[in-house]
């Protein structure tokens, strides 16, 4: 043992000598030991109580339902009441439910976008599809941006697809072709409702009790508003910034991509001069390639009547000196939205003519509609297959909502009072594309040919 050692154990028994054990401080001493003693027993003997307590009164909580064990992360076994195993489950759910739907989500898009390998999608407005690859073949439909199509073959700066009801081919350039080609058809995506019959209450809101704004009509395809449309009401936009409801009783809704719209007869003329015929000789020099988007080019430039004109704004010509004069018809009792409907079609097909030319119109309508060839009411003559090709125009549900051009619905108002000046004509095509030599009775008014 070390001195130092030594001297440390000598100094303790001294301690220990003088303050412990001297007779003088024993009694203090040992009462000090037993009080600590007694303290800390007490102590334990709480723990232990307060232990049991809680063992009893979690035993018989589980006895009850009320509580339930849960696993903690680490592994370990924990109580908890019913509410806090309540909320943590419906966390965990909710946080597990949108993860799978995450997935789901991008499990059907990437599925979807696999799909779209061999699709193609329209990136621009009025793409023309043509009956073969060449800008002279005829024009059998076109494509607005975002419809898309299957893609057969490709060759030569040309596509050839299928889309919807049109069959045909398109410039390469007018295209995405491939995966990309469904971001950009995702964007035109859409939802639409067709009223199934004509005059279905258009109301404020989707309720029977809501303020009757206005109707919607057989045919006219309307844009929905997913996220306020449900099983009872359909929501409708019928108007720029402005909506309304519809019941779903009465409506077809269709969702779906856009696809190609078939040109009609009356349109394949009027395509006659598209826009690779309407392009300058030194345009074609310059760019070396012709423009496949579609261009309506006028013969005259577009003066919009306002008022009541006279035939001597017009040039009125008859075939083979055969006069075609005005006569009087039975008056035809139309309701204001059938007028409208009859205006808004007239304001697209010959809203730049003149009041005589609008009034030969509005009375090819209505022979229609008598000859019952067409249907029998307003909506079904203008909306009937291959026949007015403006009904596909996006501008003519605005029309309908806010109004045609006044002088169309005053020519439709007269036309209906009885003031014919066509006779019982039935036809009418761009003076351009007509030849006069192979029709029997035909009235030329401004640019168009009537027969």
């Amino acid at each position: 043992m070390s001195r130092r050692t030594k001297l440390k154990v000598r100094n303790m028994r001294l301690f220990l000598t003088k303050n412990v054990f001297n007779s003088r401080y024993i009694v203090r001493n040992i009462l000090a030991f037993t009080i600590m003693i007694t303290v800390i027993a007490m102590c334990a003997g709480a723990v232990i109580v307060i232990g049991d307590k809680k063992e009893a009164k979690a035993e018989t909580a589980i006895a009850s339902g009320n509580v339930e064990e849960v696993v903690i992360l680490d592994g370990s076994m924990a109580s908890m009441n019913a509410s806090g195993t309540n909320m943590i489950r419906a966390d965990l759910e909710s946080v597990m439910t949108a993860d799978k739907e995450a997935k789901e989500k991008e499990v059907v898009a990437a599925a979807v976008a696999a799909e779209f390998t061999d699709k193609c999608a329209a990136n621009r407005d009025d793409v023309n599809v043509r009956a073969e690859a060449s800008t002279d073949s005829a024009i059998v439909g076109h494509m607005n941006i975002g419809a898309c199509g299957d893609v057969l073959a490709q060759a030569d700066g040309w596509v050839q697809i299928t889309s919807g009801d049109v069959k045909g081919y398109v410039k390469a350039d007018y295209v995405t072709v491939g995966e990309e080609a469904y971001a950009l058809a995702k964007k035109y995506y859409s939802m639409t409702a067709v009223a199934k019959e004509d005059g279905i209450n258009l109301r404020a809101a989707a309720s029977k009790d809501a303020e009757v704004v206005g109707a919607v009509y057989e045919n006219v395809t309307y844009t929905v508003t997913p996220e306020k449309t449900d099983d009872a009401w359909v929501c409708l936009q019928v108007a720029t910034g402005a909506e309304g409801y519809a019941s779903a009783d009465y409506m077809e809704v269709t969702e779906g991509y856009r696809v190609a719209e078939p040109v009609d007869e009356v349109e394949a003329e009027n395509d006659a001069t598209s826009e690779d015929t309407a392009s300058t000789t030194e345009e074609k020099k310059a760019t070396g390639s012709v423009e496949e988007n579609k261009q309506t080019t006028q013969t005259t430039t577009e003066k919009p009547s306002t008022t009541q004109q006279t035939t001597t704004e017009a040039t009125t010509q008859a075939n083979n000196s055969s006069t075609i004069g005005s006569s009087s018809r039975t008056p035809v009792s139309l309701s204001d939205a059938d007028i409208n409907l009859m205006a808004a079609v007239m304001t697209l097909e010959c809203g730049s003519e003149s009041y005589e030319g609008q009034l030969a119109v509005a009375n090819v309508i209505l022979n229609r509609l008598q000859s019952g060839a067409w249907g029998n009411t307003i909506s079904s003559v203008v909306y009937a297959a291959n026949q007015f090709s403006v009904v596909s125009d996006s501008r003519l549900q605005g029309l309908i909502q806010n109004g045609a051009q006044a002088s169309c619905i005053q020519a439709a108002r007269d036309a209906c009072a009885g003031n014919n000046n066509i006779g019982d004509l039935m036809s009418f095509r761009p003076a351009r594309n007509v030849d006069t030599s192979t029709l029997g009775t035909y009235k030329q008014i401004g640019n168009h040919v009537f027969f």
